[in-house]
């Protein structure tokens, strides 16, 4: 159109072309290229539908804020971790009567875990309340993350740290029982590799789920915007925390 413009007869080519390039701005100036993500009226039933609402819209998030939250790392991870030790207690995710969920950011090299505390208050909705902090090693959990520190930072530690050959459940597409497999050393660094960087820090959701055991640990790795959900078994051996089981 503007070509047309410049070359037209009779006309002034350079005149028709400002005014055509000031009208152009002006319509985008008045367009919101901006669409808000809508947050459903269930996002409050459960705790996990509200954190990707508070991730994903800052809008949102500013509104269910009550304290300063000064460490935005902790909305940045490619994957949060869930630690449990029985399937009923991973259950509660799916309990819409839970009132209280942490998350435990922890520095692997300060051994701090700041918790970033959140409450479904009376009006039924979920509210990031209180941050608190503490040492890592003073928490329930404080044996098994010292061990996942240095399964995380240290490559020789977390070969070591595995028993193989080490057995893998690849879930089926439909239902049913998954694939049994084996990884041998080779392999389980490969799939390493293609996990989330936990080198520096992690951040684990708590529901609330038991931490008495200190024979048998699960971590759960899920990425809310990559599909990424992988359970990583542990088992306390003669003193020593070994992955003997992942399930993909």
């Amino acid at each position: 159109m503007l070509v047309s413009c410049v070359h037209g007869a009779g006309g002034d080519g350079e005149a028709d072309d400002a005014d055509s390039l000031d009208n152009d701005t002006s319509a985008l100036e008045q367009l919101d290229l901006y669409e808000p993500m809508v947050i459903p009226e269930s996002a409050d039933e459960l705790f996990d539908d509200f954190f990707y609402s508070f991730l994903e819209d800052e809008d949102f998030r500013n509104k269910r804020i009550k304290v300063e939250m000064e460490n935005q790392s902790v909305l940045m991870k490619e994957a949060y971790a869930v630690i449990y030790e029985r399937e009923e207690d991973l259950a509660l995710r799916k309990d819409t009567t839970v009132s209280a969920v942490s998350l435990e950011w922890i520095n692997w090299e300060d051994e701090d875990m700041e918790n970033y505390k959140f409450e479904r208050l009376d009006d039924g909705h979920w509210f990031m309340t209180e941050v608190e902090n503490e040492n890592m090693e003073r928490s329930p959990n404080g044996q098994f993350l010292s061990f996942l520190r240095n399964f995380f930072t240290d490559a020789d530690f977390r070969n070591d740290a595995v028993q193989y050959p080490l057995t893998m459940i690849i879930a089926p597409q439909e239902e049913g029982d998954g694939e049994e497999t084996v990884l041998d050393e080779e392999q389980w660094s490969e799939l390493y590799e293609q996990l989330p960087d936990f080198f520096t820090s992690m951040v684990c959701v708590n529901y609330g789920q038991t931490a008495i055991s200190q024979n048998r640990k699960t971590l759960l790795l899920e990425g809310l915007s990559t599909g990424l959900a992988m359970r990583f078994a542990f088992a306390n051996i003669d003193g020593d925390w070994k992955l003997i089981k992942i399930e993909n």
